[in-house]
């Protein structure tokens, strides 16, 4: 299933990134209302840079736990 970065997550006031549903990368799970900074890898991953980049998630979804397993550049 394909999902555009901003239904997994947000970006908050402070202006971190944190998860709108349980997400797991690379088998390191963040919940909602954790904060991720620009500096903080999420499973070897800065989810930071995606979201400036405008990616699409490629995400499997169980029990309202969103796994990402690849992401790409919109056309």
């Amino acid at each position: 299933m394909i999902l555009p970065f901003s239904e997994v997550f947000q970006l908050d006031r402070d202006g971190s990134i944190s998860p709108k549903v349980p997400v797991v990368v690379n088998g390191k799970t963040v919940n909602p209302g954790e904060a991720m900074s620009h500096d903080v890898p999420l499973g070897g991953v800065d989810v930071y840079s995606i979201q400036k980049r405008d990616l699409d998630l490629e995400v499997e979804k169980t029990d309202g736990v969103v796994k990402v397993v690849g992401s790409f550049e919109i056309i």
